[in-house]
């Protein structure tokens, strides 16, 4: 029987709901896992690969153009097999190194996160046709105290077409793309982006529900990350607020 977690009442730091994606040294194949808390103690991460309880492993925590490439050094405490409710992952307890540190500034600045009227918001463009998914960005919007507090300018479209108009006209820092969509599909828009100069700079995060070939094509395209439906939208939503506001006490300081 695999080892599952402790209970909540001993956890000794408090866990946050960050999605960040993780990469393995040394694992292959290369393709990225994702977080579903992280504490400054550890993190669970949700995967479907074998890991065994003790078992030492060298995680590189990161999320296209918020933060860069954490490496942290890690024991798997424990593992949680996957259920027709939970997913399956392990939980990574930290070792001491420069990439804990790192991760314990980002979480002190989700915690400390203010407006700036000084800097200019973060531009997040979400492209996706399905209304029911954009209600619950923007239900995670409104109820998320960390967007309401950081700068971050959230704007909508339905189609990929409709996306690089927002682009061209607005600007955007980050996209966060479905693939399937009306007039312009997702593989189409992220292919412009990249053949444009002005635009090929621009992460794009795609939302993705694991179809054959989806994967290939998009990396051919110059996708960043990929991001398995369903998705968790308000840890997804309070971690770029996060990472906003970690990156723009660095401008200020």
């Amino acid at each position: 029987m695999p080892k599952q977690p402790p209970v909540e009442n001993k956890r000794q730091y408090p866990r946050h709901p960050l999605t960040l994606c993780v990469r393995y040294q040394a694992i292959s194949p290369v393709r990225a896992d994702w977080t579903e808390n992280l504490s400054a103690g550890g993190l669970f991460v949700r995967t479907d690969r074998h890991f065994e309880p003790g078992e030492t492993v060298c995680a590189t925590l990161s999320f296209p153009g918020l933060l860069d490439p954490l490496a942290v050094d890690g024991r798997v405490a424990w593992v949680r097999a996957s259920s027709a409710i939970t997913a399956g992952g392990i939980g990574l307890e930290f070792a001491a190194s420069p990439g804990k540190r790192a991760l314990e500034a980002v979480l002190n600045a989700r915690t400390n996160a203010t407006k700036s009227s000084t800097i200019a918001p973060y531009r997040l463009l979400v492209a996706d046709d399905n209304e029911r998914l954009l209600r619950s960005y923007e239900r995670a919007i409104e109820r998320s105290p960390f967007l309401s507090n950081a700068n971050v300018k959230i704007t909508f479209a339905s189609d990929g077409h409709r996306a690089l108009e927002i682009v061209e006209t607005q600007g955007a820092d980050l996209v966060l793309s479905d693939i399937y969509m009306p007039k312009m599909d997702g593989f189409t828009m992220i292919e412009q982006l990249r053949n444009n100069a002005s635009t090929a700079h621009i992460p794009v995060i795609v939302l993705t529900g694991g179809r054959s070939g989806e994967r290939e094509r998009a990396e051919s395209s110059g996708v960043d990350a990929f991001l398995y439906k369903p998705v968790l939208f308000a840890p997804l939503m309070e971690t770029i607020a996060s990472l906003v506001a970690f990156k723009q006490q660095n401008t200020q300081a």
